[in-house]
């Protein structure tokens, strides 16, 4: 029986850019601790990057305290890379509300490792909720 079902709307946003929005949009779909997440975020021009991690904040429900359990997939982003980069992987980090971007090596993807902060960007995760 599915009597743990919620769905609902979030504003997701992002560390590490500074820069106006065209659209920040979240939908989710919580069936008991499982959670599904779709952002649609980009940012108007102007604006500028940082050296802090990059992350995308304010899911809907904390994760569990386990880094890593939810990996995101990107379906379309612009902007963000210049062709010789690897897009990073991203994933939830333990007991937060974010997912967090990281080089293929593993290493921080930080704001200074993007091209600009003029961006678009469509992200889906799942992800078990605390």
């Amino acid at each position: 029986a599915l009597d743990d079902y919620e769905t609902g709307t979030f504003t997701p946003s992002i560390d590490a850019v500074s820069a106006g929005w065209n659209s920040r949009t979240g939908t989710y779909t919580k069936i008991g601790n499982i959670v599904t997440v779709f952002i649609h975020l980009s940012t108007a021009s102007g604006g500028s990057t940082n050296g802090d991690q990059v992350a995308i904040t304010g899911l809907p429900f904390t994760s569990e305290n386990t880094n890593g359990q939810g990996a995101a997939s990107v379906g379309y982003h612009n902007g963000i890379l210049s062709d010789h980069y690897e897009f990073p992987f991203l994933m939830t980090a333990a007991n937060t509300t974010k997912i967090i971007w990281y080089k293929g090596n593993g290493g921080s993807f930080t704001g200074n490792d993007m091209v600009t902060s003029h961006f678009g960007l469509h992200v889906s995760c799942t992800y078990k909720a605390a």
